[in-house]
């Protein structure tokens, strides 16, 4: 849960503090939290894990079909999200017509709806984590759509920036359940894998979608993220064979 939050709040909490007292104020506060970060890291005991996860451990988990089709959901979920997301601003200022002063704002707003998604979403989606993708997969693709095309109403453009955040607020928790059900007998190594994947995704949506602002334009950057998000919700629907719903 702390993940997921982490993921929906960290860019929101960022822009509306560089917002209102500067970008250093930004960078400031963000060194503050790695120091605590550090000091809990010393303080917290340590955990020995179960297994060393060599290479043979992993390679193992990707000849599993449910853990390679959630790793594919999560790679093409997520560069999805960032491909679009990386450019909210300029997509709330120049798509959406909303002045720079209230971007910080809308953010913090799209934060807190990810905290609901997450708590909402984490706590009913888990029985069928597979169908719970796809839903969440196919919201997100048509909130795509709908930013490219109609978000000029100013209204219609909050209320589709808060579903995104209560939408991908779900995204964190429901996929490492996905990998937790996936390999219940070698959690660490197939959520090694996912933490790799997903890290990897936002670096590769960034890219995609700055390949599109660059050569395309800033509307077409949330089509290419609505096609991401059908291709995931493609996976995560044929996947549900290997990923059998809880009770």
């Amino acid at each position: 849960m702390a993940f997921a939050a982490a993921s929906v709040l960290g860019i929101p909490i960022g822009t509306l503090i560089g917002e209102y007292a500067g970008w250093r104020s930004a960078f400031m506060a963000l060194a503050a939290s790695s120091a605590l970060v550090v000091g809990l890291l010393v303080a917290i005991p340590r955990l020995r894990p179960e297994r060393a996860i060599g290479v043979t451990v992993l390679a193992t988990q990707l000849r599993s079909g449910a853990v390679t089709s959630g790793l594919l959901v999560t790679l093409l979920l997520v560069a999805a999200q960032f491909a679009t997301y990386t450019y909210i601003s300029p997509t709330a200022q120049s798509l959406m017509g909303i002045e720079s002063m209230f971007v910080g704002p809308l953010l913090l707003g799209y934060g807190i709806a990810g905290i609901v998604g997450n708590f909402t979403i984490g706590m009913r989606g888990s029985s069928n984590v597979a169908t719970t993708m796809v839903l969440i997969s196919l919201a997100l693709a048509v909130l795509m759509i709908a930013i490219a095309t109609i978000a000029q109403h100013q209204i219609a453009a909050v209320l589709f920036v808060l579903g995104w955040g209560f939408a991908y607020g779900g995204v964190s928790v429901s996929l490492q359940t996905w990998m937790l059900r996936a390999a219940p007998e070698a959690a660490e190594a197939a959520t090694s894998l996912w933490v790799c994947v997903f890290n990897f995704s936002i670096a590769l949506g960034a890219l995609i979608g700055g390949a599109a602002v660059d050569h395309i334009s800033l509307a077409s950057v949330h089509f290419v993220g609505a096609g991401l998000f059908m291709l995931a919700a493609t996976v995560a629907a044929l996947s549900r064979h290997v990923l059998r719903p809880r009770g």
